[in-house]
């Protein structure tokens, strides 16, 4: 028997709930983004930014275990004796660092919930826009041991609304922004401050 459709499923229904619990962040970081400016805004999760982002969250969450299934199939599928296939396998697993699940779970936990965070204050912000002129915002760092020298270096820059931070010599629309390489996003735990003009 084949078990693959029915372990999408229970993945996936996972996912949607995952999916749920991430839009809830990102009212936050609406909420208190739209407060911060002194106004009033409802919450629209099918902002087009908040939309792709939780989408591409969605992706992720989805193409993962099907990535790690796609390439323990391709090793099983080099044949041999019951032994070596296993060896690959655990090669296989020991390269992509799945020995270490609960961590890197717990990683990309963390990073999503912020960048949910970050782009629902984003999101909220060029709403905003629309009717409030002068939005700028500010990269704020948590200022301790924990933060990354360019995160350090970045803590203060103020930009308007649509022009990217330049963050440790990339261009970072918000802290997590997904264009940003893994080791300039992955656990930042910054945020951007938004600001208007009085």
């Amino acid at each position: 028997p084949t078990f693959g459709p029915i372990l999408r499923q229970s993945g996936d229904r996972h996912v949607d709930r995952l999916m749920v619990d991430l839009r809830e962040v990102a009212r936050r970081g609406w909420d208190e983004t739209a407060g911060d400016l002194g106004e009033s805004l409802p919450f629209d999760h099918q902002s087009s930014i908040l939309a792709d982002q939780l989408q591409r969250t969605r992706n992720l969450m989805v193409r993962t275990p099907d990535e790690v299934y796609r390439r323990v199939i391709a090793e099983l599928a080099k044949g041999g004796t019951i032994d070596e296939q296993a060896e690959r396998v655990r090669q296989l697993l020991d390269v992509t660092g799945t020995e270490n699940w609960e961590s890197r779970a717990k990683t990309v936990a963390s990073t999503e919930v912020w960048r949910a965070y970050a782009f629902g204050g984003y999101a909220a912000a060029q709403r905003l826009s629309l009717r409030v002129s002068g939005i700028t915002k500010r990269w704020d760092s948590r200022r301790d041991a924990a933060v990354r020298n360019g995160h350090r270096r970045a803590h203060g820059q103020t930009r308007p609304l649509n022009q990217p931070f330049e963050v440790a010599g990339e261009a970072l629309m918000v802290p997590l922004d997904p264009s940003g390489s893994p080791s300039n996003v992955i656990n930042c735990r910054c945020r951007a401050e938004y600001l208007r003009r009085r």
